[in-house]
């Protein structure tokens, strides 16, 4: 089995490379829907962000809401380093229990772990490989306004939060360019799935 990070800054079309590559064959794990799970009522995390961050970030049905929780961190870099300390933990333990089950059943798999902090968390360090998503910053403001319904300031903000782009692209194996043509990106994942596959058949 080989684990392979998959990472990029907001808007940079990492859900649709971790599509085609699920599509091709490889196994997703994602690790925005284990945060999810774990701020979900009764999550892992649940009663912690709900007592750092008050009663502001629910809903009237008790769940937390994540845009109001999402405006709050990505205004505050304290706090949203505060959310990642409280959420990263659980997700990459249960990255790491799935990545095992995984392993048990299919020893051939190419496991994809898609996780926007990839390298701010420290996690590339428990992949085998790291592919890094890019696009240009128009195409990702443009992405983040239709998507999200965020203004062209408040994608800027939020792009600008992150990591550098130049920066991230030092930790990459491979780079998928997305201000391309859709079959352009496809293509360029089943180049790197099959250079994987045979990483893994060698590593075998």
């Amino acid at each position: 089995m080989i684990v392979v990070g998959l990472t990029g800054g907001i808007g940079s079309g990492k859900s649709t490379v971790a599509r085609f590559f699920k599509e091709i064959g490889a196994v997703l794990i994602d690790a925005d829907e284990l945060a999810h799970d774990a701020i979900r009522r009764g999550g892992a995390s649940y009663d912690q962000v709900v007592a750092h961050f008050g009663e502001r970030v629910l809903t009237a049905e008790g769940e937390i809401d994540r845009k109001r929780l999402g405006r709050i961190v990505f205004n505050d870099p304290a706090q949203r380093h505060r959310l990642n300390q409280i959420i990263h933990p659980w997700v990459l333990a249960e990255a790491k229990r799935r990545e095992a089950q995984i392993s048990e059943q299919n020893p051939a798999a190419v496991v994809i772990f898609e996780v926007p902090l990839l390298i701010e968390s420290g996690a590339h360090r428990e992949v085998d490989r790291v592919v890094v998503v890019r696009a240009d910053r128009e195409t990702r403001i443009h992405r983040l306004g239709r998507r999200d319904g965020l203004s062209p300031e408040e994608a800027n903000k939020r792009i600008g939060a992150q990591m550098p782009e130049d920066e991230r692209i030092l930790y990459a194996d491979y780079v998928v360019e997305t201000d391309r043509p859709l079959s352009d990106v496809r293509r360029q994942v089943e180049e790197i799935y099959r250079v994987l596959r045979n990483c893994n058949e060698i590593t075998d």
